[in-house]
């Protein structure tokens, strides 16, 4: 999950003269991680996370990344969300339960 946002993030921002992706991880009630980069910004918001919606041009990609990597994240608990930027860009952000000492991973 985590390569597939670098990878659309990298994808994003290949036509930039200045490409930058941040990532950033924060913790509270839950483990938050952050992907932003200065790409072309998200065209489709709606259709982001459907099984085979994609951007790319056909042998580039077949447009399960983000559906497979939400679901991932729905099975831990979490959820995967998107947004554009207010600079430009797209900014993904993964938020996750913090596991208590009480439970354990699943194996």
């Amino acid at each position: 999950m985590i390569i597939n946002l670098l990878r659309n993030a990298l994808d994003a921002t290949k036509d930039v003269s200045s490409p930058q992706i941040d990532i950033l991880l924060s913790a509270g009630d839950t483990a938050i991680l952050t992907v932003r980069d200065n790409g072309h910004g998200i065209t489709d918001l709606e259709n982001l996370f459907e099984p085979f919606y994609t951007t790319k041009k056909p042998g580039e990609g077949v447009g399960l990344g983000l559906a497979i990597s939400s679901g991932i994240v729905t099975d831990l608990g979490g959820r995967l969300t998107a947004h554009n930027g207010e600079g430009g860009g797209a900014v993904f952000e993964v938020q996750l339960p913090i596991l208590g000492r009480e439970q354990e991973a699943a194996e």
